[in-house]
């Protein structure tokens, strides 16, 4: 089993890690960043609350899914230089880019839970 999950880790990383190098391809700098940091805690919240919550996958499944593809999709490390960045540059900017991609991951999340729990007609 452990070997199992290790694997589905591994391929979902590289599955997500993929994702995002396209993206980067189409969206650079900044927005690249934002769109996929907002996007994936959207994503993972509605697995999480949704598909996962239900507990009909594999181990494998929700971790090759989660820790996997949606860890390698979404980026903290490029999250934090780019911030740096942008603060030491243009603050401006960088304070913008820094709220935006904190209030815009937590209302993704948010609207990830909310839209898993409807759809599990758990209406709030």
């Amino acid at each position: 089993m452990k070997g199992q999950n290790d694997l589905a880790v591994l391929l979902g990383g590289a599955l997500g890690g993929s994702c995002r190098a396209g993206l980067g391809m189409i969206f650079s700098g900044p927005l690249a960043t934002t769109l996929v940091n907002v996007s994936g805690s959207f994503l993972l919240a509605w697995l999480t609350f949704g598909l996962f919550a239900s507990q009909r996958l594999r181990n494998s499944v929700t971790l090759g899914l989660g820790t996997g593809m949606l860890g390698a999709f979404t980026t903290y490390a490029t999250f934090a230089a780019t911030g740096w960045q942008l603060l030491n540059s243009r603050p401006w900017l960088g304070v913008a880019f820094l709220g935006l991609n904190l209030g815009g991951g937590l209302a993704g999340a948010g609207l990830g839970c909310w839209l898993a729990r409807f759809f599990r007609e758990e209406r709030p």
